[in-house]
């Protein structure tokens, strides 16, 4: 029998510019490609192949766009942890179905290039971020 998730059951946490772990979970409702693992293929097909062939190559970088609920409280809120993250290099934790013990997690390092609220007439404010990732992603499971 096939397993089935809540989406509403993740939780991401970010490192703010003072070294604080957050949990901006309540100030997110999207992820635009999450922060996870992708390889590059190299093509090693040679004249003597019938079919190309490809090796892994080293981890790509992907660009994540975070959207949400604007909330400007100091320390926690996204306005205040994104804007004073741009530019900057910082941890996250992303546990797509949640915290259970057990449950799958993605940590890795983000570079916070762009943060902007925005709102239009009869809507709520929100925010977009963006972060391209850095490195290597781990993958595990929660403790």
């Amino acid at each position: 029998m096939a397993k089935f998730y809540v989406a509403g059951t993740a939780e991401f946490l970010i490192t703010n510019a003072g070294g604080t772990v957050v949990n901006l979970s309540s100030y997110i409702d999207s992820i635009s490609t999450p922060p996870t693992p992708q390889r590059a293929a190299l093509d090693v097909t040679t004249f003597a192949d019938s079919a190309e062939t490809f090796i892994a190559g080293i981890a790509l970088s992907k660009e994540c766009t975070f959207e949400g609920p604007f909330d400007d409280t100091a320390g926690s809120g996204p306005d205040a942890v994104f804007n004073g993250l741009i530019g900057t290099l910082t941890a996250y934790t992303l546990y797509p179905v949640g915290t259970a013990s057990g449950a799958r997690q993605y940590i890795g390092t983000l570079l916070i290039t762009n943060y902007e609220p925005n709102g239009g007439v009869k809507e709520r404010v929100s925010y977009s971020a963006t972060g391209q990732l850095s490195g290597a992603v781990t993958v595990g499971t929660h403790a």
